[in-house]
């Protein structure tokens, strides 16, 4: 029985990766439009890396496009954090 879930998590694993390379490889295009709208529409970079913490505490650093524009100012966060 060990060897049976043994077999049974390695081929779950083996079909993640399969699957998640195939998806990266078919939304490709998507993304690099993406990257190119983003960096012809506003100054800055086109990733935005956070650092966040995971299971157990573990640090990790997640990487996403950026939505926001770098170039504007925090002042209408800090009124809205005023008004709560």
């Amino acid at each position: 029985q060990y060897v049976f879930l043994l077999l049974n998590k390695i081929l779950k694993r083996m079909i993640d990766i399969v699957m998640s390379t195939a998806f990266l490889i078919i939304s490709f295009p998507l993304l690099i439009g993406i990257a190119a709208a983003i960096k012809l529409t506003s100054k800055g970079p086109v990733l935005f890396r956070q650092e966040r913490v995971g299971y157990k505490g573990n640090k990790f650093f997640i990487y996403k496009f950026r939505t926001m524009r770098q170039e504007t100012s925090d002042d209408d966060h800090k009124e809205y954090v005023k008004y709560l």
